[in-house]
């Protein structure tokens, strides 16, 4: 009679800066209605993943999970497998990072539970082959991994049913493959139609094994009450006819299948990422149906740092924020708090579209950027701190940019578009440039792109020469026509005064006019000081003809939302202040606009030596499910701007100050 062996596990992640509401919600409907199935077949083994940040969740809000989770185990009907503690892709940190997340959960899971995990499964999927040396050195046996990436390294289909050896530099784990066609197929197809399938796959021998791993994720997707009952429903029949086929069909934890009969050959796997992330990678802004070959896919979580700006940057901070903590020496208690916050910022979601609405997600950027800072000023020794501007690659495109580390704010400028990229307020752990630039995505039909996309990194100071007629409606839709060459464009480094805390930038580009391109030097000085910023601009007409233009200043600014609730917008009008709409407004004639940022309690201003003429506008990125369009505010753009008449030679200057600091809540 032909038999197999079945791993059969379920992996349950939540990202950072989640709801509770919603962490609630996935309780309730998923967790712990297929906890609470399975411990009615006691006699089915069943693999078990929690990230760290789920099962502290678990642990304080349903204490009651936990005890449940306890009998199981000690009934040895779970196997619990270990991971990175706060979901990383473990090829995107650092090696002492990879090492400290997966001893984190490790440890946890072996004081709340009694033991220590020996199988691991990885984020996303993602594998590079150093990654063997690393989970060895952890004290992990076994792994699990998509049967595609077996099928790369030369595997034929007899080979798919048995683990494989792996190895790095002598290390050497246990890979056991996932049944790709069959996690399609659970909780779609009938149950009869999978045990069919499964039984199907035995042999004579009785030595195979097959694997699959449900997404707890996948109980509360759509319609969450309905397809929570189905998943119920259907997991309860699977249980019981795989019990009535016990004879053929044998469920088997990793561990003991690896210890039994799991050796098979050894090989070499190549670097890898699950079907998600491929797909994303592979379709940022593609409307042309390029690269939907197999032969062009592209594999590698680090490739989204290349097509998204702001996921590069927020990656180049986690690294940047890695060697300051471990550059804190003497105080292990401090390097400790500080190493937890950065491990925190590692979480994988807001690096990427993926789930949860990843990179476009206001609320998980924030949480990143919130813990590095956190994590950044943990490193600081009060009395030591010096404030500095350093000069470094920080994004890594092979140039400097230049660093102002304050006790106050962060402010971290670029030689392109000589702009601001980020700004972080520290007592607050919050960055106002961590902004997403609108962009074509895979949910996006025809239809959604009159919601307009943008064809630049949405910083602050961007210079822009317009011409008088456009509207801010033009502006928004990204429909008006860019008559500068600043945008985007590298400036010069004309002086770095580090003890007086200025940079100045300079560019000689130009300028569309009627008649022709207009030669036009633009010289930007930044000074930076405690609470605030001071950019003095000088635009020189270097051509031959006079100069007829609207110069604007692009500052955006990320902030909770544009509800009044959180924000206040307020212009001067005689001696006093007038609110502003918080949705698209135009204002003439004004010289300073305050923003109160109420949700964290921070102040901040824009006041320039000059009247100007602002538009003002939220920013938001367009997300489709089915027919249904959510909008997701990620910003808001300010942008002051001044009509100039420069003759040949002519000179026009102006100063604009950023200011920030905290709000006095007595303001109405």
């Amino acid at each position: 009679m032909k038999s197999i062996n079945l791993v059969f596990g379920i992996h349950n992640h939540k990202p950072l800066g989640c709801a509770d509401s919603e962490l609630e919600e996935a309780y309730q409907k998923s967790y712990k209605s297929y906890l609470s199935i399975l411990h009615e077949f006691e006699d089915i083994p069943v693999t078990l993943h929690f990230s760290g940040i789920l099962l502290e969740w678990l642990e304080n809000k349903h204490p009651e999970y936990f005890v449940l989770l306890r009998e199981m185990l000690k009934n040895k009907q779970v196997e619990l497998i270990g991971g990175g503690y706060f979901d990383p892709i473990l090829t995107m940190i650092p090696l002492s990072d990879k090492l400290g997340q997966i001893e984190l959960l490790t440890t946890y899971i072996r004081a709340n539970f009694g033991n220590r995990p020996r199988g691991i499964w990885l984020t996303e999927q993602e594998w590079e082959q150093g990654l063997a040396q690393v989970l060895t050195n952890c004290g992990m046996e076994y792994l699990f991994l998509e049967d595609t990436i077996f099928k790369l390294a030369g595997l034929d289909s007899e080979d798919l049913y048995y683990s494989c050896l792996t190895e790095d530099q002598g290390k050497i784990i246990n890979a056991i493959p996932i049944c790709k066609e069959l996690n399609t197929m659970a909780f779609h197809k009938k149950p009869r139609e999978v045990i069919r399938y499964i039984k199907d796959r035995g042999d004579k021998h009785g030595n195979r094994v097959i694997c699959f791993f449900e997404d707890g994720e996948n109980w509360i997707k759509g319609d969450a009450e309905v397809n929570s009952r189905h998943k119920q429903e259907w997991l309860r029949k699977f249980l019981m006819l795989l019990r009535a086929n016990r004879h053929c069909i044998t469920p088997i934890h990793a561990k003991a299948y690896i210890g039994n009969l799991g050796r098979r050959k050894k090989i070499y796997l190549p670097d890898y990422s699950s079907s998600l992330v491929q797909k994303w990678i592979m379709n940022r802004g593609n409307t042309t149906g390029m690269f939907k070959s197999s032969y062009y896919q592209v594999r590698g979580f680090k490739n989204f740092f290349s097509r998204y700006p702001e996921s590069n940057l927020m990656y180049s901070k986690m690294l940047y924020t890695h060697i300051l903590v471990n550059q804190v020496r003497g105080d292990k208690y401090r390097k400790k708090a500080s190493r937890e916050e950065l491990w925190k910022a590692q979480c994988n979601f807001a690096y990427w579209p993926g789930k949860f609405l990843g990179i476009y997600s206001n609320p998980l950027r924030k949480e990143v950027y919130r813990n590095m800072i956190a994590s950044e000023k943990g490193t600081r020794t009060a009395g030591i701190f010096l404030t500095s501007i350093i000069a470094t690659d920080f994004d890594m495109d092979g140039e400097n940019e230049y660093l102002y580390q304050g006790s106050v704010m962060n402010v971290y400028l670029h030689n392109r578009g000589g702009a601001v990229f980020e700004l972080d307020y520290i007592p607050a752990y919050w960055n106002y440039l961590d902004t997403v630039a609108r962009t074509r995505e895979l949910y996006h039909i025809p239809q959604d792109w009159r919601y307009c996309m943008d064809w630049y990194t949405r910083n602050a100071f961007l210079d822009h020469f317009i011409d008088t007629k456009t509207t801010i409606d033009d502006f928004d839709g990204m429909l008006y026509n860019e008559l500068g060459s600043f945008i985007n464009y590298k400036y010069d480094l004309e002086e770095l005064d580090r003890e007086k805390n200025i940079v100045v930038f300079k560019r000689q580009g130009s300028v569309k006019t009627k008649r022709k391109q207009q030669a036009v030097l633009l010289r930007k000085k930044y000074c930076i000081k405690k609470n605030s910023i001071q950019v003095s601009y000088t635009i020189t007409n270097m051509s031959e003809e006079a100069l007829y233009t609207r110069f604007a200043v692009e500052c955006n600014l990320s902030l909770v939302s544009h509800e009044r609730k959180d924000v206040h917008f307020c212009v001067p009008r005689g001696k006093g202040l007038k609110r502003l709409d918080n949705t698209k407004s135009e204002t003439l004639d004004i010289d300073k606009i305050a923003i109160q940022d109420r949700a964290n309690g921070v102040s901040l201003s824009l006041h320039a030596d000059k009247k100007f003429t602002l538009w003002c506008l939220p920013v938001e990125t367009v997300y489709r499910e089915k027919k249904a369009i959510t909008k997701l505010y990620q910003f808001s753009c300010f942008l002051p701007a001044w009509d100039l008449s420069l003759d040949p030679g002519e000179e026009w200057s102006s100063d604009l100050v950023l200011s920030i600091s905290k709000l006095k809540m007595t303001q109405s």
